[in-house]
């Protein structure tokens, strides 16, 4: 991605959906490529989860917190904006909605006169904003015909914010030769509603394909299964997880060392006492929000006790947090659609042993996946289980006691 997207500097726009399970790295994939590439593009995040409703967010919602950001960070940087644009967005602001009665007398007065200020334009803009950004993260209140005109005049808006993000890319590359990219965010995560996901990537998916700037989106892994995933506007890039055993159940060295160098990254080995490290690594199984987690729950553990190290006891009770989690996760539900343990275990022995479960995916394997006690790992994109997981079949009798790839199995 990093070498496309610099392929595409000055050229045609980079436009990619990132997908993957949750834990797989994304946001910090993401973070390091804004890091690599900061010396040739403007990097603005915009996380669903911070400026979004989870529930009832349109098309048009991501537009408009896409143009504000924009000009925010615009503003910041002293580049120059046009008034002129900036007051056809703030009308846009203004009229599309019946709720928005008061913004529609600040937007008029802001330029009543042909000769308002371009600062004064500009702020009320930005108080204007701050209202939108609340609507659009607290959206449930809005009327069915409010949100109907606003879907009509999509078109419309979509066209003001091109000119936007072309006025603001000529004027930030002749200040400092970058160009903006968007990494849109939290979009995968599970509390976003599916409706919400159906609107913007199959239902309204032509906005994508019209933005005219560089943007990175996560998109929810679903999304690209079966029929669904032929629909998406451009065909996602997929995060998979680190593995620490391979599909024969023996130890993967080449992901264990690239979770170790992501690990010491953020926290000082000298913490861990003797084979700690490798241990948290191993009880994550290539998950990294898991690993993550391990290692913050196990230094809470130390801190407790008064230890300067981490020591084994401590991620031995972090690991036991985390196995008493899995079997929350494999356990049934209230919910509609239950699909019984039996049939659970059945999908993950078959997994483990290499059938054909590897092959073809089917609505037991994708619960399964999206609980996360399932991998998907690179290469061939073959499945593997946590090695707690493991562990679990193991103690329930599912497995031989002398199975590979477990926390606790022999190596």
């Amino acid at each position: 991605m990093a070498l496309e997207l610099r392929q595409r500097h000055g050229g045609v726009f980079y436009q990619q959906f990132l997908t993957g399970h949750s834990g797989t790295g994304k946001s910090t994939e993401l973070t390091r490529l804004s890091r690599e590439l900061s010396d040739r593009f403007e990097f603005l995040r915009l996380s669903a989860q911070s400026e979004l409703s989870p529930f009832s967010t349109k098309p048009f919602d991501l537009l408009e917190v896409m143009a504000i950001l924009l000009v925010e960070r615009a503003n910041e940087l002293g580049l120059s904006l046009d008034g002129k644009l900036l007051q056809q967005l703030s009308d846009w602001f203004s009229e599309v909605t019946e709720t928005r009665v008061t913004e529609r007398t600040l937007s008029a007065e802001s330029v009543a006169a042909a000769g308002a200020s371009l600062p004064s334009i500009i702020q009320s803009f930005l108080s204007l904003s701050v209202k939108v950004k609340g609507e659009a993260k607290y959206s449930g209140s809005r009327s069915d015909e409010a949100v109907r005109k606003r879907l009509q005049r999509l078109p419309e808006l979509t066209s003001l914010c091109n000119e936007l993000f072309r006025h603001c890319n000529e004027a930030l590359v002749k200040s400092t030769g970058k160009e903006w990219v968007f990494l849109v965010e939290d979009l995968d995560k599970k509390s976003v509603a599916e409706q919400v996901l159906n609107q913007l990537f199959v239902q309204y998916s032509n906005i994508w394909r019209d933005l005219r700037v560089h943007f990175i989106c996560t998109v929810p892994l679903w999304l690209t299964f079966g029929e669904t995933g032929a629909l998406l506007p451009f065909r996602p890039r997929t995060l998979v997880d680190i593995p620490v055993f391979d599909a024969t159940h023996q130890p993967n060295h080449t992901g264990r060392r690239v979770l170790r160098e992501i690990l010491d990254k953020r926290v000082d080995t000298a913490l861990f006492g003797e084979g700690v490290e490798e241990h948290l690594i191993q009880a994550a199984g290539g998950n990294l929000r898991d690993m993550f987690h391990l290692v913050s729950e196990a230094a809470n553990f130390a801190a407790v006790t008064g230890q300067p190290l981490i020591q084994m006891e401590h991620a031995k009770r972090a690991v036991n947090g985390l196995r008493n989690e899995y079997l929350r996760r494999l356990g049934e539900t209230v919910q509609e659609n239950v699909i019984p343990y039996s049939e659970k275990v059945t999908k993950l022995t078959d997994i483990y042993e290499g059938g054909d479960s590897r092959l073809v995916q089917d609505h037991v394997l994708y619960r399964l996946l999206r609980s996360r006690v399932v991998l998907e790992y690179n290469d061939t994109y073959w499945y593997g289980l946590p090695p707690l997981v493991v562990d679990i079949l193991i103690q329930q009798g599912h497995l031989p006691g002398n199975s590979k790839g477990g926390l606790e199995s022999p190596v």
